[in-house]
């Protein structure tokens, strides 16, 4: 097991309920230490919900709603690559694509980045040079 490291943990119980809330190091597994406290307790441990509430310096306080999202003046992603080369795929390298594959540089025309479009010419990825093929950057 990889160390692991608890900067708080806040409690209270309720009959057979505990609700907690942690501070944590990256990597710890909040499911093991509900099993390790019931283990402890000599009996089972298992979350009823998980919620995270914080990553590096984004806390939950500072998210949107969906509506809060839909409501602002976001540029529309096809504005922003639309002098980007477009290299337009047949279905099935779309679903290699959906899949993060590298694709070959010799399947590709550009030695610049690229966006990947289906069929109907719907954005699908962005594509970076990477050595000798081409990793994706961004999925839209």
């Amino acid at each position: 097991p990889r160390p692991v490291e608890i900067y708080a943990f806040n409690y209270e119980i309720n009959d057979t309920i505990i609700d907690f809330n942690t501070h944590v190091s990256k990597g710890t597994y909040i499911r093991s230490i509900a099993r390790d406290i019931g283990l402890k307790l000599n009996t089972y441990g298992a979350l009823k919900t998980l919620r995270r509430t914080a990553i590096g310096n984004y806390a939950i306080e500072h998210a949107k709603t969906l509506t809060q999202l839909l409501e602002t003046d976001l540029i529309d992603h096809r504005l922003l690559f639309k002098n980007i080369p477009k290299l337009k795929l047949n279905d099935y390298l779309i679903k290699l694509v959906k899949n993060g594959v590298k694709l070959d540089e010799r399947q590709i025309t550009t030695d610049k980045p690229f966006v990947v479009v289906d069929q109907l010419d719907q954005m699908i990825a962005y594509y970076v040079p990477d050595n000798n093929a081409y990793k994706v950057k961004y999925f839209f």
